[in-house]
């Protein structure tokens, strides 16, 4: 796949490179918006995501496309396993032992 100017911007934070324009103010503007609200636990990060969702305008399915997405990069992070393995095996054991109920 292609890698997005959105992949690149968050190469270049992660990086410590030098911040376009563009990306300078979005993060000037986040930055003091959670400072404003406080938000400074994962209650607040995860409503923080919410605010941003609602301000682009992303419908519930989209958002649970996102939510998704960051949890299949969690379980490949820690476990080093992509979900879709994780998925075909339990579909195997499925197969021959039967669905456990």
């Amino acid at each position: 796949m292609a890698e997005t100017q959105t992949d690149k911007d968050l190469e270049t934070l992660l990086d410590g490179k030098e911040l376009s324009a563009e990306l300078t103010e979005l993060k000037d503007v986040l930055v003091k918006y959670a400072q404003s609200r406080k938000v400074n636990n994962v209650k607040e990060r995860v409503s923080l995501i919410y605010v941003v969702s609602a301000i682009l305008n992303w419908n519930e399915e989209e958002f649970y496309q996102v939510v998704n997405r960051m949890n299949r990069i969690i379980v490949q992070s820690n476990l080093g396993v992509d979900i879709n393995q994780i998925i075909s095996q339990i579909q195997m054991m499925n197969k021959k032992n039967g669905p456990l109920n």
